[in-house]
């Protein structure tokens, strides 16, 4: 059975896109952060038996930052932060989100990412996937669901992915 990780923008994406797609009919349980619950139930898409995951993010996943030499006020020259080097990587209070995502995501075969429909929903999706490269038992099948909140009622409503 093919195996969909499912991750929103924000633990109550999650929990909507999970109810309406289950019906209701879904099982929760914790993940690494308390609060990012993990829902699992039965799905078919295109006629094929899916076993879904359903998680999230609580927004941004990464953080950009410039490297510590550049950090103090009085360390460099103003003109110089246009050409330092920076550094994105997963701040502290997000590793149980990360370790979370990796975890899951080592059982999957698809990943569809639930986000919003802004240049900011399009960075966390690159966030999650750095986060994904080299862990999906192959290359996972990736579809990217743009959404703002009011389409999503809508969208979900129509069957977005079809049974």
């Amino acid at each position: 059975m093919i195996k969909v990780l499912n991750v929103a923008e924000k633990p109550s994406v999650a929990k909507s896109v999970a109810t309406i797609l289950s019906r209701n009919q879904l099982r929760v349980r914790e993940g690494r952060s308390r609060y990012n619950k993990i829902f699992e139930f039965n799905y078919s898409i295109n006629g094929q038996q899916c076993h879904m995951l359903v998680t999230s993010v609580t927004g941004h996943l990464m953080e950009v930052d410039f490297e510590d030499r550049f950090r103090k006020w009085h360390s460099c020259d103003p003109a110089d932060l246009y050409t330092a080097p920076v550094r994105k990587h997963v701040p502290e209070d997000k590793l149980d989100i990360k370790r979370t995502l990796e975890e899951e995501a080592r059982k999957c075969h698809w990943l569809v990412l639930w986000l919003d429909c802004d240049r900011e929903g399009e960075n966390i999706a690159f966030e999650v996937m750095e986060v994904f490269k080299g862990i999906f038992m192959k290359q996972p099948k990736i579809l990217l669901l743009l959404i703002s909140g009011f389409q999503m009622q809508w969208t979900l409503g129509k069957k977005l992915i079809s049974e």
